[in-house]
């Protein structure tokens, strides 16, 4: 009996020995597994849950936070801001404020914070569009360079298909010589639209386009010039012929057709509840923008920030611009009329300093600090829509910021009646957000201060 119960318990302990073996075994080999796997997983992984944007996901906290520091500003403010905070689906109004930060080589990042932002939510960007365009006409001038072609070569301009207008050169006035530069810098000073047709019709629709969406501008179509050509007409854009000053042909660009069907990024656009036709008629329906211009925000302020910034862009997100493109472009977007070498623009009556400098300065009459700020910018104002994309230096007290808003002053929603409230609603709204985001900015600590001597250095004397 005692034999047995020793083999029993024998047989038993061996069955225990085993199953031990068995579970450390098994144990090692999870661990061993789970190790591997820990070890190449040092970092845990996020979870997101926001949407996903183009610079990498942002999680809807996040999102959250960068909407709250303007509209907390605003609501701090809120005597003047009263009516848009009040009635936002009335004002539709979208702000990007970007602080800048300088490390100690003074390389930027950007930090930004969104207020009412909706890259699907239209507006009509006006002379927004004007910026893109000179961009991209600078990359065509470029690519003529080798044959002795520059900004301020002679133009003349043909005409071959309908709605078209020719130019050609004045000799008894060289300043109104058509030149690439000239339309370029009339279009920066004063937003002047015949201008912008020109250029239009020098880069071409197809060009134009296609460049945009390289560079990452998804909610870009620009498909107009500022006048009342067709769908189809605005397709087609002239021929172009470079001259040398004793009026010999140097080359001839052919005029440009766009096979392409383009999509308008927003669909089916209508706006108001009635509009005025070009023959003055009242119309009782909504407006339809569909086959309209259209820039949401987020793509102007790229473009701005990629022109002020470009090494802080790869060579796909930006233009492919010269340093000379950059000065140029630094120095008449900064530039007040007067301070041009065109006559005309020296009635200050007509072309104060803030004529298009909204943000900050709204409709002042007075002369600005050309001495210690400077606004890079661009604007645009049509149909109760009014918005400003800038970049903002003050050189005495070390500060820089970039600001972009829209903001849609229509009450009677009716479009083309010549009755917005841009007075009343618009150039306040605009001048008191820029001076809320100034002061702001003024309180703001930094660790390095930028250097800003490359803007300040601009010689405006010199044209």
């Amino acid at each position: 009996m005692n034999n047995y119960l020793s083999e029993v318990e024998s047989r038993t302990f061996k069955k225990v020995i085993i199953l031990f073996l068995l579970f450390a075994l098994g144990y090692s080999t999870f661990s061993e597994a789970e190790g591997k796997t820990l070890k190449k997983n040092k970092k845990p992984q996020k979870t997101y849950s926001g949407k996903i944007h183009s610079k990498g996901n942002i999680s809807s906290k996040n999102q959250k936070d960068k909407q709250l520091l303007i509209s907390s500003l605003l609501k701090k403010n809120y005597p003047i801001f009263k009516e848009c905070l009040d009635n936002p689906d009335k004002y539709n109004v979208q702000i990007i404020y970007t602080q800048i930060i300088r490390d100690k080589n003074n390389k930027p990042s950007f930090k930004e914070y969104t207020y009412g932002l909706n890259p699907n939510k239209y507006f009509y960007p006006a002379s927004l569009v004007k910026l893109p365009t000179i961009c991209v006409a600078f990359e065509k001038l470029n690519k003529l360079k080798k044959m002795g072609i520059n900004r301020n070569t002679h133009i003349g301009i043909g005409a071959d298909y309908s709605c078209q207008t020719n130019m050609n050169c004045e000799k008894s006035n060289p300043d109104s010589f058509p030149t690439i530069g000239n339309f370029i810098k009339r279009m920066l000073l004063v937003s002047d639209n015949p201008s912008y047709n020109r250029l239009y019709e020098f880069v071409g629709q197809k060009e134009l386009n296609r460049r945009m969406k390289e560079i990452g501008c998804s909610h870009s179509y620009i498909v107009q010039r500022f006048s009342n050509c067709s769908f189809e007409e605005n397709k087609h854009t002239n021929p172009f012929c470079f001259l040398k000053k004793d009026g010999d042909t140097i080359c001839k660009v052919p005029g440009a057709y766009n096979d392409e069907v383009l999509k308008n990024p927003f669909g089916k656009i209508k706006l108001g509840k009635a509009y005025y036709s070009p023959s003055n008629i009242l119309v009782n329906e909504p407006m339809d923008f569909s086959c309209s211009n259209a820039l949401s925000l987020a793509d102007i302020n790229h473009v701005l920030k990629a022109i002020i910034f470009p090494e802080s862009f790869p060579e796909n997100k930006r233009f492919r611009l010269s340093k000379a493109d950059y000065a140029f472009l630094y120095k008449y977007l900064s530039m007040y009329p007067r301070e041009s070498e065109y006559q005309e623009y020296s009635n200050y009556s007509v072309y104060n300093d803030a004529y298009k400098k909204y943000l900050m300065f709204g409709a002042e009459k007075s002369h600005l600090d050309s001495t210690n700020i400077r606004i890079f910018n661009i604007v645009g104002i049509a149909y109760g829509f009014m918005s400003d994309c800038a970049y903002i230096v003050d050189f005495k007290n070390k500060i820089e910021f970039m600001l972009s808003a829209v903001i849609y002053v229509n009450s009677d929603e009716i479009l083309n009646d010549n009755k917005y409230e841009y007075s009343e609603i618009g150039f306040p709204f605009m001048k008191n957000l820029g001076k809320i985001i100034y002061d702001f900015e003024k309180r703001r600590k930094r660790i390095y201060h930028p250097n800003l001597k490359n803007f300040r250095q601009i010689n405006y004397l010199k044209y």
